[in-house]
C-alpha cells in the first residue's frame, strides 16, 4: 500500500514536470519570443523565477561562445532540466523565452508549488486527521522540495489502519498544484497458520493466530496479538504490541508483553518467561529509495525453570537498547542492514544464576539481508547475522542457532551462543502458472554459523560450526500461502546429530 502509493503520486509529478520541459522550446518559437539565430553567438543568459539561478548558469557554462543554433538551444534546455533534475526542487518548468541581438538567453522559471488540498473517503477520523496535519507541511508559497515530499508521502502511506490513493490537479496560480486524496479505512487483519518446526522436546507442530488493526484509539496507531501453541500442549506464548504516533514528523511509541510456558515431559521442568518492551522510533532520513531510522528501547526480561516447586534457575534483567536500521529499494533490489548495541541497567529487581549467566553484559550485533532479481523469475536472497559478547548471556540475549533462519536442517535454537556469525544463501524460481493470482517459488539453500558459548562457572569456551541446505516449494493461493521443504544437515555442530534429513511444512491464511 505506501509503495503504491508512493510511486503513483511522486511518479505524476515527475511526469508532469518532464512534459512541460519538453515543449518549452516549442511554446516559445509559436509565441514569437524564441527564434534561434545561428549567426549570434551565446553570450550569457538572464533567469527569472528560480531559486537556483547560480546552478543554471554555471550548467550554461560550457554552452557559451557556441552559435545559438536551434540544437544549441536545445541542448541548453537539457543542460537546465539536469541542473534542476540534480537540485532538490520537486517540481518546475523552464521555458526559453527570448534570444536578445546582444547574446543573452531570457529565461523564465515557474517552481512548482502545493496551493491546497482535496481530501475524500470514509476513513476513521482520527486517520483522516493524520493525513490532513501531515499533508498541510507541504503547503507555501516556496517552491515544493523533494526531501518534503518524500517524507510526507512515506508519514502519510505508513499510517496504519487507513488505504490511501492520491493524484493532483492544477492549481489557479502558476505552479500551483491541487493535491488530492482519497482516505478510507483498511480492515483488521487476521492469520492462522500451522507448521511442523518447532522443538522436539515440546512438540514439533504447532499452531498460531494473530491479529493485527490499525487507528483503533487515534489515528495511525496499532495494535498486533499473537497466540502461539504446541499441538502437545506442553508449550505455548502469547504477546502483544501497541504502537502509537507521537507528533506527525515520523516519531513513534511502542509498548509490548510477551508470556512464554512450557514443560520438559521427560523430568517434569516447567519454564516460564515474561518480557516487557518500552520503544521510541524516529525516521532520520527518507528518501526516495532509502529509509534511514534509529530506535531506543528498554527492555524487562525474566525467566524461570521450576522443578516441582523448587526454582532452579532465575534471570532478571533490565536492559538499554539502541538501534540504528537501514533500507535501500531499487528497481531490481533491496537492501537493509540494522547494528545495535545492548547494554544492562543496574536497576533494582536485577538477578542472574551466576553458575550460567553474568548479571551485567554488554552485546553489539549486526544483521544484513540483499535481495537481487537476476532475471525476470530468478531471484537471489543472502542474509548475515553477526554478534559479539565477551559475556555470559542469557537465553533471551544469545544468538539461536537452528530453524528458520540460519540452519534449517536443524530444530530450533538447538543451539545458543554469546558470539558468531551466521550466514545463508537462497536461490527461488517463480515459473509462469496458468491460475490468475496463484504464485509458485521453488527454491534451494545452503546455510552456516560459526559460534563460541563463552567460559561459565560450570562450564568451559566452547566453539562450534554448523551448515545445512535443502530446498523447497512456496505456493500463495488467494489468502493460503504454504512452503514445503526438505532440509539436509551437512556439518554437525557436534558428534552425535548425524547425516539426516528434515522435512518441514507451513501453511498459513491470512484475512483479507
Amino acid at each position: 500500500m505506501t509503495r503504491a502509493f508512493r510511486a503513483v503520486l511522486f511518479g505524476m509529478l515527475l511526469l508532469l514536470s518532464t512534459s512541460l520541459l519538453q515543449s518549452t522550446i516549442a511554446m516559445a518559437e509559436e509565441a514569437g519570443g524564441l527564434v534561434p539565430n545561428p549567426t549570434i553567438g551565446l553570450k550569457a543568459m538572464r533567469v527569472r523565477g528560480s531559486t537556483i539561478a547560480p546552478d543554471l548558469t554555471a550548467a550554461l557554462q560550457p554552452l557559451i561562445g557556441r552559435p545559438s543554433s536551434e540544437s544549441t538551444l536545445r541542448q541548453a534546455a537539457a543542460a537546465l532540466d539536469r541542473a534542476y533534475g540534480a537540485s532538490d526542487i520537486a517540481i518546475y518548468t523552464i521555458t526559453l523565452d527570448r534570444l536578445a541581438d546582444d547574446g543573452v538567453l531570457e529565461v523564465g522559471v515557474v517552481e512548482g508549488h502545493v496551493e491546497g488540498f482535496q481530501f475524500e473517503g470514509k476513513a476513521r477520523a482520527g486517520a483522516d486527521r493524520r493525513v490532513r496535519r501531515i499533508a498541510e507541511k507541504l503547503r507555501g508559497e516556496g517552491p515544493l522540495h523533494k526531501g518534503e515530499l518524500q517524507r510526507a508521502l512515506r508519514l502519510i502511506g505508513d499510517i496504519s489502519g487507513a488505504k490511501v490513493e492520491a493524484d493532483m490537479i492544477a492549481g489557479r496560480q502558476p505552479g500551483g498544484l491541487i493535491l488530492r486524496f482519497r482516505i478510507d479505512s483498511a480492515p483488521p487483519r487476521l492469520s492462522l497458520s500451522f507448521d511442523n518446526n518447532g522443538n522436539g522436546t515440546l512438540g514439533r507442530a504447532q499452531a498460531t493466530a494473530s491479529a493485527s488493526m490499525g487507528s483503533l484509539l487515534t489515528g495511525g496507531d496499532r495494535v498486533d496479538m499473537l497466540y502461539t501453541r504446541s499441538i502437545s500442549g506442553r508449550g505455548e506464548a502469547w504477546g502483544a504490541t501497541y504502537a502509537m504516533p507521537i507528533g506527525f514528523d515520523g516519531l513513534q511509541a511502542g509498548l509490548s508483553a510477551v508470556r512464554g510456558s512450557s514443560v520438559e515431559p521427560i523430568f517434569g521442568l516447567r519454564g516460564r518467561s515474561l518480557n516487557f518492551s518500552a520503544s521510541l522510533s524516529y525516521p532520520l532520513h527518507i528518501g526516495p529509495a532509502t529509509l534511514f531510522s534509529a530506535t531506543a528501547s528498554f527492555d524487562a526480561q525474566q525467566s524461570d525453570i521450576y522443578y516441582g516447586d523448587l526454582q532452579l534457575i532465575t534471570e532478571r534483567s533490565r536492559v538499554a537498547r539502541a538501534t540504528v536500521n537501514w533500507t535501500r529499494s531499487g528497481p531490481r533490489s533491496r537492501a537493509a542492514a540494522a547494528l545495535s548495541i545492548a547494554r544492562t541497567l543496574d536497576l533494582p529487581g536485577a538477578q542472574a544464576t551466576i553458575l550460567l549467566t553474568d548479571k551485567d553484559f554488554t552485546k553489539l550485533r549486526l544483521s544484513a539481508a540483499y535481495h537481487r532479481l537476476l532475471t525476470q523469475n530468478l531471484v537471489l536472497r543472502l542474509g548475515m547475522t553477526a554478534q559479539y559478547s565477551a559475556d555470559a548471556l542469557s537465553s533471551v540475549e544469545s544468538l539461536a542457532l537452528g530453524g528458520t533462519e540460519y540452519g534449517r536442517g536443524f530444530e530450533p535454537a538447538v543451539l545458543t551462543a554469546d558470539k558468531g556469525i551466521a550466514g545463508s544463501a537462497e536461490l527461488a524460481w517463480s515459473p509462469t502458472v496458468g491460475k490468475a493470482g496463484r504464485q509458485v517459488e521453488l527454491y534451494t539453500y545452503v546455510d552456516g554459523a560459526r559460534a563460541t558459548y563463552n567460559e561459565r562457572l560450570i562450564s568451559y569456551a566452547t566453539s562450534f560450526s554448523l551448515a545445512s541446505s535443502g530446498g523447497g516449494i512456496r505456493v500463495k493461493d488467494g489468502p493460503m500461502n504454504v512452503d514445503l521443504s526438505a532440509n539436509r544437515v551437512v556439518h554437525d555442530p557436534y558428534a552425535g546429530f548425524g547425516d539426516r534429513w528434515r522435512l518441514t511444512i507451513g501453511v498459513t491464511l491470512n484475512w483479507p
